[in-house]
């Protein structure tokens, strides 16, 4: 199937699509954060702010068109030192015509104490020809300035988790298609990025370390001199204090029916098997029953 086909609409509206996404979680304390977190938020918004048509944050009862006030929700929040004490910030935003429809770019972010993720969905086809877009906006993004705990990038079925669990038949849909292409991610980003504060969810095309990470594997020389040994098409690109580990020129989903099961997103997940988080995980949708081994499909 090509990435356009994994699609599902109910009432002629998007609800489950394929995406590229780019997660980034951060287990620093906010107010050494901040300003990483505002950074992130900065360089989204001037590549994909113009085609943002609704938002959404945690104590709002409804989707709203944004105006110039709520893009100055984000920078105005870190701004405040109560906030970075104790406080909590989320908000979400889309470019679908309706709020159900979480069409990409789409940007979600979450705030609270040693406890933060950036969550950039884009459409599958910003990485169909080129890495370079989607490496360019991660060095840009996270670089030397996010206080990154651990992160990813790679395909994944985007949905709309602000309108709640997914209805029976969209989890079987989003099951079925996770269990045959294990180079999708579940999407449900809200749920996993946890997992990334005290280690990693599991690999991806983009497997992103920070420092403490980086430095239990023995620095980044040496994470570099291992898997080059392993394969020529493992990259390991610098990123501030940690690392970003490409596996191979371009995403993949793969596909298990015809005995792709994505080799080399497996030697990556073979090497950093130790990393993986081992926080109780979060039952996800359309996983209910295999999450945690859903997590290590690619361990060995």
């Amino acid at each position: 199937m090509e990435l356009q086909e994994f699609q599902r609409r109910e009432y002629d509206k998007i609800v489950l699509s394929a995406s590229f996404e780019i997660v980034a979680a951060s287990a620093s304390p906010l107010n050494e954060a901040a300003p990483g977190l505002l950074h992130f938020y900065e360089e989204f918004m001037t590549r994909f702010r113009a085609k943002l048509t609704t938002y959404v944050t945690g104590t709002m009862a409804s989707w709203r068109k944004p105006t110039f006030r709520a893009f100055q929700m984000v920078p105005a929040w870190l701004a405040e030192p109560r906030n970075l004490a104790s406080g909590e910030f989320q908000i979400v935003f889309h470019s679908g015509s309706f709020m159900t429809e979480f069409i990409p770019p789409a940007l979600s972010l979450f705030f609270e104490n040693r406890n933060s993720y950036m969550a950039v969905t884009l459409p599958p086809n910003f990485v169909s020809n080129s890495a370079e877009p989607a490496l360019e906006f991660v060095s840009a993004a996270i670089g030397d300035t996010f206080p990154l705990s651990a992160g990813w990038g790679g395909y994944a079925i985007a949905w709309n988790e602000k309108m709640g669990p997914l209805k029976p038949d969209l989890k079987k849909q989003l099951r079925a298609w996770l269990m045959r292409n294990p180079g999708f991610g579940q999407g449900g980003n809200f749920s996993i990025y946890r997992r990334a504060l005290h280690g990693i969810s599991n690999v991806s095309w983009l497997t992103l370390l920070g420092r403490e990470l980086v430095e239990r594997k023995g620095g980044r020389k040496a994470i570099e001199a291992t898997l080059a040994a392993v394969s020529p098409d493992i990259v390991v690109h610098p990123l501030g204090e940690g690392v970003c580990i490409q596996a191979g020129p371009l995403p993949q989903i793969g596909d298990v029916n015809r005995g792709d099961d994505l080799p080399i997103y497996h030697q990556v997940g073979r090497y950093l098997k130790d990393l993986r988080s081992t926080d109780p995980p979060w039952q996800l949708d359309g996983l209910l029953d295999d999450t945690e081994e859903w997590y290590a499909r690619f361990d060995d």
